[in-house]
């Protein structure tokens, strides 16, 4: 293969001492000139095939720095050890691998800056004859670049902005209703033969179970009616939404405890008191003829509802279609 007489030339160039800092200044550009051409200076001096001297610029900033400083090859490679990584040894080696990578351009990065600096002089004295011909290019090809660093800033910050202001706003719109609509549900379906006998009242003797019941079914009507109290509709489905999560036992248990049925005009209404930290969605159901824990057979469904309800509210769920009475009906699954 024939030798390249170009780099041959370059090489050359590069170890005559006496023209390595001629145009260091023209090259570096009116940032920080005088620290620069000092330490270029001293690597002339006592030449290494890699000289080290801290640079804190190029630690704090990396890779933004070697594009500011037109070091594009360091700073991609950079870029792709800080993005490669983690993906490959997961997210929580972010931390570690971005101060590696401080530590090597803040150690390495005068010494990367020198060298560019001395081929792009060296290749200015070759390809022109006259000092202003290289003047000219060395001032083109050197200096720094704001746009790349500026320009990956701002992606960046409208990143970060973006991912601190949508979770506030979406927080914002919860708060500010107990239903956030959903996709929109089955059409809904009546209830076959399944009733009207209240569930068991915590606190309650049998003989004012009836009277403490549907005081608070009174109660639950009269909040719904003024608003107070949002309803939702609610339709029977075989199963919960893809992608909606299971609730523990003990948060399925607490909602058991805390919910209220009855059943009106042909509909059934199912009162829920969502105490938990998730919102609830969807929910199963058992039913049985007779008082709970009779032993009779039950039946299982599933209600869709048309919008969720928050962590902290309440809500009412309208089903189209009446059960059978009287009964028992106990919830024992929960999505949201």
């Amino acid at each position: 293969m024939a030798p390249n007489i170009e780099d041959a030339e370059v090489r050359e160039i590069i170890q005559d001492s006496n023209a390595k800092h001629v145009s260091y200044e023209t090259a570096i550009g009116k940032r920080s000139t005088a620290y620069y051409s000092e330490i270029f200076r001293l690597f002339d001096e006592n030449p290494s095939f890699i000289n080290t001297s801290f640079n804190w610029a190029a630690f704090f900033f990396s890779a933004y720095w070697a594009f500011y400083r037109k070091l594009y090859g360091p700073a991609c490679l950079g870029l792709a050890v800080l993005i490669l990584v983690p993906s490959a040894f997961g997210e929580g080696t972010l931390p570690i691998t971005y101060l590696v990578v401080m530590i090597v351009f803040g150690v390495l990065g005068n010494s990367l800056y020198h060298r560019k600096v001395k081929r792009l002089l060296s290749l200015a004295r070759i390809r022109h004859r006259s000092e202003e011909s290289q003047e000219l290019m060395v001032r083109l090809k050197g200096g720094v670049n704001m746009w790349v660093p500026v320009s990956l800033t701002s992606i960046i910050g409208i990143g970060v902005v973006a991912a601190v202001v949508l979770p506030m706003y979406e927080a914002q719109q919860k708060q500010r209703t107990a239903f956030v609509s959903t996709p929109p549900a089955p059409a809904p379906k009546v209830i076959s033969a399944p009733s009207n006998e209240p569930k068991t009242v915590p606190g309650a003797t049998t003989n004012d179970l009836g009277s403490v019941y549907y005081q608070r079914v009174d109660r639950i009507k009269k909040a719904a009616l003024s608003k107070a109290i949002p309803i939702t509709n609610g339709a029977i489905a075989t199963t919960a939404r893809p992608g909606e999560s299971y609730w523990l036992p003990n948060e399925v248990a607490a909602l058991e405890r805390n919910q209220t049925w009855w059943m009106e005009e042909g509909f059934t209404y199912i009162h829920i008191n969502n105490i938990s930290s998730k919102k609830i969605s969807t929910l199963s159901f058992r039913y049985s003829v007779g008082r709970c824990g009779n032993g009779a057979a039950e039946d299982e469904y599933t209600v869709q509802f048309q919008h969720f309800i928050s962590p902290g509210h309440e809500g009412v769920v309208e089903i189209s279609g009446s059960l059978a009475t009287p009964g028992c009906l106990t919830i024992f699954q929960a999505w949201g």
